[in-house]
């Protein structure tokens, strides 16, 4: 990344789980927390998400409007995120961030997944997803540092090596489009230059 040309960010480990027992509470503020835990059943499956198709107003005469739901299982995604100091000086908050990216490709074209496929005539315009799954930007991050207490590395000594684990909820459906853009400076949500740049992970199950 621009300013961290001595920092070798590296994916070491992806994992797709039926629970959220990766997950160390503890880090989370408590919105979070309670929000996480509305997703699993008493016996700590996770419960299946609802997406919403959504047809858009013109904002005069009509509204947006939901014409289809469906629930889905979902799957927590769990990384493993090594940040290296490969510089002979000491960093100190080393800002760290991860989004999710969904991808679909059909004849060497690649667009955003916004739940439609290539060519679709669907009568909708947006699948929304509801609860945690509809966080791009990570919500649980198990290192913290700065003044705020947030995605921050507070100290990364030459030679040294930092792990960050980082989740998301997903659709199971959505596992086969998924990108890690680990890029603190791009978009998160559309491709962007300075994102492309850095160059997207890809993790698709």
């Amino acid at each position: 990344l621009s300013d961290k040309k001595n920092v070798e960010i590296k994916v070491t480990d992806v994992q797709v789980c039926d629970t959220i027992s990766p997950l160390d509470l503890s880090v989370m503020d408590n919105d979070y927390k309670e929000e996480v835990q509305k997703e699993i059943s008493q016996s700590g499956q996770l419960l299946p998400t609802k997406i919403n198709y959504t047809k858009y107003g013109d904002g005069i005469n009509t509204i947006d409007t939901v014409v289809e739901s469906r629930e889905v299982p979902q799957k927590l995604v769990y990384i493993t995120v090594e940040y290296t100091n490969n510089g002979t000086e000491e960093l100190e908050e080393l800002l760290f961030f991860g989004s999710l990216m969904k991808f679909s490709e059909e004849n060497g074209q690649v667009k955003c997944y916004d739940g439609k496929p290539f060519g679709s005539n669907a009568e909708w315009d947006d699948a929304v997803l509801t609860g945690a799954a509809r966080h791009v930007e990570m919500w649980y991050y198990d290192v913290h540092g700065g003044e705020r207490r947030n995605n921050y590395i507070t100290h990364l000594k030459a030679g040294e090596t930092a792990t960050v684990h980082m989740a998301w909820l997903v659709p199971e459906e959505e596992l086969a489009y998924l990108y890690l853009n680990l890029d603190t400076y791009g978009d998160s949500y559309e491709l962007c230059d300075h994102s492309l740049a850095v160059g997207y992970v890809d993790i698709r199950q």
